[in-house]
């Protein structure tokens, strides 16, 4: 990412400012996604991480009754891929346990996406391992009652990042890492609480 920006501003030398050129960059990254410079509701984009393809496609139709709005898509393998903002990982693949590393890859090309880690093998130190990490949320498969605050971590980060987009604000990416840091404070609190 940062040789793309490096690359970008050699290209966009030919302007005054470096707000002019950043706007530029966002619009061309906007584009690329598919959103206009005009401002466009977020549509978050999941990716699911799950070898159990049965397990996957029940998460993906539970997620797009939960988002509607959102992108989502499936891949059973223990692969983290760019441009999601929001992961849903698995720990269990093939009977490795694989989520501190797939977190590790997604918080190399994506640190600011909202990691939520899930599995039926998390015992307390894995637990704390994820948290401590990165990971935004946990929870255990085998008590469904979690996957309703993982989904509130959820509607939280996605109602915080369309109200910073929806205003021009220079702060925004640090008040959104503000914004994340509380949710994994809120987090960890109810981690502690229930242990």
């Amino acid at each position: 990412m940062l040789a793309w920006i490096l690359v970008k501003e050699v290209q966009y030398k030919k302007f005054t400012t470096r707000r002019s050129m950043i706007n530029k960059i966002e619009n061309e990254t906007n584009n690329s996604r598919g959103v206009s410079s005009k401002h466009q509701p977020f549509r978050p984009r999941f990716l699911i991480l799950d070898d159990d393809q049965i397990v996957a496609t029940v998460m993906h139709r539970h997620l797009g009754t939960c988002f509607p709005n959102a992108i989502i898509e499936i891949s059973t393998e223990a692969l983290a891929l760019p441009n999601y903002d929001i992961y849903f990982i698995d720990n269990d693949f093939g009977g490795k346990q694989l989520a501190f590393t797939l977190l590790n890859q997604i918080r190399e090309i994506s640190p600011f996406a909202l990691v939520v880690a899930m599995s039926n093998t998390l015992d307390l130190r894995v637990m704390k391992e994820l948290v401590n990490g990165g990971c935004n949320a946990v929870y255990d498969k085998r008590f469904p009652e979690q996957s309703n605050a993982a989904r509130e971590v959820i509607q939280n980060y996605i109602s915080i990042v369309e109200e910073k987009s929806s205003r021009s604000n220079q702060n925004t990416l640090i008040e959104v890492i503000r914004s994340i840091k509380t949710l994994l404070w809120q987090w960890n609190k109810r981690l502690e609480k229930s242990i």
